[in-house]
């Protein structure tokens, strides 16, 4: 951790590395998409010949590996060296360790309004003409057609038309001011550097305090769209395996378990590896990496190895946990637990106003969730990370870097977010 923490801040504070670091991403975001248009999977997946699928493959994985050690290179160890250093430039001037936090969370607001940040204003946009008695059937329809793939990736679909008319429908019982919602969004970014050039001026901190805090939302912004790219190209694969599994008589789960090249090869009609084996890896797989040496095992063995390595842990005790801040504020309120394992896109309409969401990890397949939250703990997550950009972007407390809140909270305990100190506290267990 330490050493990707210096490793981080030395590259990210070279100028010159920075910016290929961003130039590139460019380059591979725009790979990603030529490819995606030319193909469309997601309407198409059916008509596109064999040959060509088999073709697909390697440069999806090509693609998708480089996209993921982009993400990788700005790991929340990665970026706190950054994070640490503007705490420190701002205590050169400011004593208050209350206003430093808050305004370390201002110096690195995001400064760009990302692909997910528009969908969110056009939404706006349609809820309120929604609500001003104006037809809205068409824009539902176009805007459905623009973003539905957003949430798709190797664990999650993409989102249907009937997940828009719940949201509107919602919107439409709701007597939240979206008008003034939308401004405020809207202003959060196009005032941005005006915010964040009055804190410098009025608090007399250094241009080192303004670099380090936009230095902060460019990687945060790179790292949520980087990310997303590489979802997308995941749930291309997602559609491949789907489609020719059911030919190789294999389950989707062992198709989606193979290696390109073995994935290549069994589409070409080829046996590169036994149904017992894609069966294992489908169960589990477990990485080892003990004294130097690094030992994969699959099956029934991955989970016993886990088992001995890590034991049983017992979280039915703990009360209080300990994270790192994401937005300031306090919240309480009934938590919303969800899993790896969820269908998102469904529980994201199931939970109930003002809880308190409790989770692995956020990304847009949550936005449902998170407009209607009152607080968010996190296991995941870095102050680059989704939770952390969105969770200020809706004002929302948020406490991240939990590690293991999802396995002591469960839904319908009655939590309190302290994210002025990064706290969060389980006060009552559910009955």
């Amino acid at each position: 951790m330490k050493i990707a923490k210096k490793y981080g801040f030395e590259f990210f504070t070279n100028k010159e590395k920075f910016s290929k670091w961003v130039t590139k991403q460019n380059e591979l975001h725009e790979q990603t998409r030529e490819l995606m248009q030319k193909y469309e999977l997601e309407r198409k997946i059916d008509s596109v010949a064999k040959k060509e699928v088999i073709k697909l493959i390697p440069n999806i994985t090509k693609i998708r590996r480089e996209l993921f050690v982009y993400v990788l290179s700005c790991q929340p160890q990665c970026t706190e060296g950054l994070a640490d250093e503007l705490k420190r430039t701002i205590s050169e001037k400011i004593d208050d360790k209350e206003l430093v936090k808050d305004l370390f969370i201002k110096l690195t607001l995001p400064e760009k309004k990302s692909f997910f940040s528009n969908e969110e204003l056009e939404w706006l946009d349609i809820v309120i003409k929604a609500k001003n008695n104006e037809e809205v059937k068409k824009l539902v329809l176009k805007h459905y057609e623009k973003y539905f793939l957003i949430p798709a990736s190797d664990r999650t679909e993409p989102w249907d038309l009937e997940h828009f008319k719940k949201l509107l429908k919602n919107s439409l019982k709701s007597d939240e001011d979206f008008e003034k919602k939308r401004k405020e969004l809207h202003n959060q970014y196009e005032k941005s550097l005006e915010v964040k050039n009055n804190i410098i001026k009025k608090y007399k901190l250094s241009d080192k305090a303004k670099e380090l805090g936009s230095m902060v939302a460019e990687i945060g912004y790179y790292r949520f769209l980087t990310s997303y790219y590489g979802r997308w190209l995941g749930y291309y694969l997602v559609l491949i395996c789907r489609r020719f599994a059911p030919s190789l008589g294999l389950t989707f789960e062992e198709l989606s378990s193979c290696e390109e090249n073995e994935l290549t090869d069994l589409i070409a009609g080829k046996k590169p590896v036994s149904k017992s084996e894609l069966t294992d890896k489908a169960l589990a797989e477990t990485i080892l990496i003990k004294d130097g040496h690094i030992q994969i095992y699959f099956g029934k063995e991955a989970i016993q190895i886990k088992k001995a390595e890590l034991g049983e842990i017992d979280y039915s005790s703990i009360r209080e946990v300990k994270g790192e801040i994401a937005c300031l504020g306090k919240a309480t309120g009934r938590a919303f637990v969800f899993y790896w394992n969820d269908n998102i896109n469904k529980k994201v309409h199931e939970m109930p106003k003002n809880s308190i969401i409790v989770a692995p990890q956020t990304h847009p397949t949550y936005m449902p969730a998170l407009r209607k939250c009152v607080g968010l703990a996190v296991d995941e997550g870095g102050i680059t990370g989704h939770a952390a950009i969105v969770s200020r972007e809706l004002g929302i407390p948020c406490v991240i870097g939990l590690h293991y809140i999802t396995k002591i909270v469960k839904t319908g305990d009655l939590v309190e977010i302290d994210g002025d100190n990064g706290v969060v506290r389980i006060l009552e267990l559910s009955k």
